[in-house]
Formats: structure tokens, C-alpha cells, sequence
């Protein structure tokens, strides 16, 4: 739901104003998901995107009965498991290293000064 949500405000403007999108984002996991789970609990990422900039989610976890981390959909259709950075900020970074031979030290200056967050040289 929230993946339409930001859809819908992206899909309308070439310019993001920065009060469309919310700072603080709650996913939970479906029934389906929930059903799986032995049991859950709620974790908080602060994610990049070079679209909607740096958004604090909070969102629902558990545990399979195989041990295995269960988190809503919604957040993997947005960032990679266990990562910070979105897959447009990924592929931003991809894009300006292999296609335009930026350097790292230029890659983080660009990204700084055009999303307004920073990223490591690592």
C-alpha cells in the first residue's frame, strides 16, 4: 500500500515537494505473512532514496519456523534486505560510477548536494 501511495505523489510531479512525503513510514506484515510467524515484533530503518530523500520507517518483523526473518513486502519492493540505501540511490551511484567515471569523493559531493544526504566511501 505504501509502495502505490508514493507511486501516486511520484507519478504526479517531476518535482518532489518535500511535504508530500511522510518522514515516518509504518509497514506491517500481511495476515498471510503474520500467519507464518512464530512471532514478531517492530525494528526501525532510516532508509535513502534519492527520490523521497531520507525517510525513517518503522516496520513489523518475525520469525518463521525456520528461523528465518519474515518483513513486509512493501519494504523489500523499496530497499534490499538489510541495506539503508534504496534501489534508485543504488542505481544512481551505479550509473554516475560506470557510466559517467565519477569518482567516489565526486559521487558523494553530487549526492550531497542534490538529495541532501551523505554516503560513505566505502
Amino acid at each position: 500500500m505504501i509502495i502505490h501511495q508514493l507511486k501516486t505523489v511520484l507519478s504526479n510531479a517531476n518535482v518532489i515537494v518535500p511535504g508530500d512525503i511522510p518522514k515516518v513510514i509504518s509497514l506491517y506484515l500481511s495476515s498471510e505473512e503474520k500467519e507464518r510467524c512464530l512471532e514478531t515484533r517492530f525494528q526501525t530503518r532510516r532508509i535513502k532514496s534519492v527520490r523521497l530523500g531520507e525517510i525513517t520507517t518503522k516496520y513489523e518483523v518475525g520469525k518463521n519456523r525456520n528461523g528465518l526473518q519474515v518483513q513486509p513486502f512493501d519494504l523489500e519492493s523499496l530497499v534490499p534486505f538489510g541495506k539503508n540505501f534504496a534501489y534508485d540511490t543504488i542505481l544512481l551511484v551505479t550509473q554516475m560510477r560506470f557510466r559517467q567515471l565519477m569518482q567516489r569523493e565526486e559521487i558523494q559531493r553530487d549526492i550531497a548536494l542534490k538529495c541532501g544526504f551523505q554516503i560513505s566511501t566505502g
